[in-house]
């Protein structure tokens, strides 16, 4: 994978239950200027799972406008929880979201960076809906690390929460972040799987057993 494309570090943390997310939320300074978010993330892949079961990721996100993404990676080795990954983004009219899943394969026709970044590393597929789910989105900070707590809400009704860091120093953040959680008496461990494969999983689907 060439090393000049654009990339996400990501240090992630699963929580073990609401009480927990709670406890982040109001020991943590907030982070000026960071609003909280509800995110509405669509899903598309193959029906095999060709881009899921190799690490990729193509994904629609509402959130008041509209973001197409492509992802391709997952957790580097000897770092628990940090994932480092291909990340490519385009903004979308808000109309486009309703024609996406109705016709899932109008978006391998895009022309968009992230419609060409997926050409570029996987052959082409008859792309469908494979799923969504909601993130509420909370900023907190710990040090100078800026903490996105997510709430995650499956269709299902499954409820998970866990934090996210965004950083090219994760064992920097590690130690700032296991600190508090130290201090809170809070049950955290690394997360070993994307939003993605956590969605799978509750529909049934485990690619990475």
């Amino acid at each position: 994978m060439p090393r000049d494309e654009p990339r996400e570090l990501e240090l992630k943390y699963h929580l073990a239950g609401k009480e927990d997310y709670a406890l982040l939320l109001e020991n943590c300074r907030p982070a000026p200027g960071q609003p909280s978010v509800r995110q509405e993330n669509y899903y598309f892949d193959s029906q095999k799972y060709d881009l899921a079961s190799q690490g990729g990721m193509l994904r629609l996100r509402f959130d008041g406008k509209l973001k197409l993404c492509f992802k391709l990676g997952g957790e580097k080795d000897g770092h628990p929880g940090y994932f480092d990954a291909l990340e490519v983004e385009s903004s979308l009219d808000p109309d486009f979201l309703q024609r996406a899943l109705e016709a899932p394969q109008e978006l391998a026709d895009l022309k968009a960076r992230p419609v060409n970044a997926l050409w570029r590393h996987f052959k082409p597929l008859a792309l469908v809906s494979i799923g969504h789910l909601v993130t509420v989105r909370r900023y907190r900070m710990v040090d100078d690390f800026l903490l996105e707590l997510d709430e995650v809400t499956y269709p299902d009704g499954g409820v998970t929460h866990e934090v996210e860091i965004e950083t090219s120093f994760p064992e920097e953040a590690r130690q700032a972040l296991i600190a508090m959680i130290k201090k809170l008496g809070i049950h955290a461990r690394p997360q070993r799987r994307s939003k993605l494969q956590g969605l799978l999983k509750h529909q049934g689907v485990d690619l990475w057993k």
